[in-house]
């Protein structure tokens, strides 16, 4: 099961937790379905703060995850590899700073985020100006 929570969802979670805690209900009712509920059902205080729980780690979990690919040792050695293949920015063709950026960004493509294939070299300018919607491969106008 993928379970994706927003800064929105973080914060009803915390705060529905932060209620629970201080006991000041004795059930919770949850709505599911758009606009209008199509299904409401009811659960004792116990339940309720068993699910409080479990969510509270899923969100530790997402939270722990952040930040530590850049860190990883399959990710430096990818990005040394792909730093000694290019060695310029395959955009504009300056030589420093660069970043390697992942032609097919990992926010939409998370699985080709250690895809030799999928990285190419390009100076700090270029890889923000290319944002992480664009999908360009610069690769043959290496200079």
């Amino acid at each position: 099961m993928n379970i994706e929570l927003s800064k929105k969802d973080r914060l009803t979670i915390e705060s529905f937790a932060g209620k629970a805690n201080g006991r000041e209900f004795t059930g919770v009712r949850f709505k599911l379905g758009k606009r209008t509920p199509k299904t409401v059902f009811h659960m004792h205080h116990s339940k309720a703060l068993a699910i409080i729980e479990a969510l509270n780690e899923v969100v530790g979990a997402i939270d722990q995850n952040k930040g530590t690919f850049y860190e990883t040792p399959a990710w430096q050695r990818l990005r040394y590899e792909t730093l000694k293949k290019y060695r310029k920015c395959c955009l504009c063709g300056r030589g420093d700073p660069l970043h390697v950026d992942h032609i097919k960004p990992r926010s939409l493509f998370p699985a080709l985020e250690l895809e030799p294939d999928n990285m190419q070299v390009l100076c700090k300018a270029c890889n923000i100006a290319k944002s992480n919607r664009d999908t360009s491969d610069y690769r043959n106008g290496v200079r």
